[in-house]
């Protein structure tokens, strides 16, 4: 009897939603957490399927059939992407493990209810930095190609032109001095890009 109560108290202590479902469906059992994630007062007695998202809800009619056949543990964290539907609308992401017993004959299942909300948060958070790291890698990699190829082709070209001019005929050195004088702008506008991708 003392046994049944540290159960039971150690049930309702719980962090995660604790949920005994028989094998009709039915929710016999439910912790304070399962109340709170479901967003109720009362649980026991509504069909589990109540809480399954409406667009999932028959499929996971015939889920709970096929599983009541073959009842088997499933751990937490299974790779299923689940979600619980509150009594205001709102789907919470969530892991659920599942312990099926017999009690005088009867099938019964044990599901632990898991709130992710917080942790798929964060891995959007971390995806999100791991994509703004991506793309600054990839701003300072085309900076460093305009500095250290490009730049260095139209230094390069730069002086070419300038040797040449040395040797030419008034008029074309006159022309050839322009497109020196052109160099050096595209040289000054690629330095500009250099240091606002190395700024961003």
């Amino acid at each position: 009897m003392v046994q049944g109560r540290l159960l039971q108290q150690a049930s309702e202590l719980a962090p995660d939603g604790v949920l005994i479902v028989d094998s009709s469906g039915q929710i016999v059992y439910a912790n304070r957490s399962a109340h709170a994630l479901a967003g109720v007062d009362e649980l026991v007695g509504t069909p589990i399927d109540h809480l399954v998202p409406t667009d999932v809800r028959a499929r996971h009619g015939r889920y709970r059939a096929a599983y009541n056949e073959a009842p088997s543990q499933r751990p937490m964290g299974s790779g299923l992407e689940l979600a619980l539907l509150r009594a205001d609308g709102v789907q919470i992401p969530v892991e659920v493990s599942l312990s099926p017993f017999e009690d005088d004959g009867q099938l019964y299942v044990i599901a632990i209810v898991r709130d992710i909300t917080e942790r798929r948060a964060a891995q959007q958070r971390l995806a999100l930095a791991s994509q703004q790291l991506g793309l600054a890698d990839e701003r300072e990699r085309i900076g460093r190609d305009l500095h250290d190829v490009v730049l260095q082709r139209l230094y390069g070209i730069g002086l070419s032109v300038q040797a040449i001019a040395a040797v030419a005929d008034p008029v074309a050195t006159v022309r050839l001095a322009e497109v020196v004088d052109e160099i050096d702008r595209v040289i000054s506008e690629v330095r500009t890009i250099v240091f606002t991708l190395g700024a961003g």
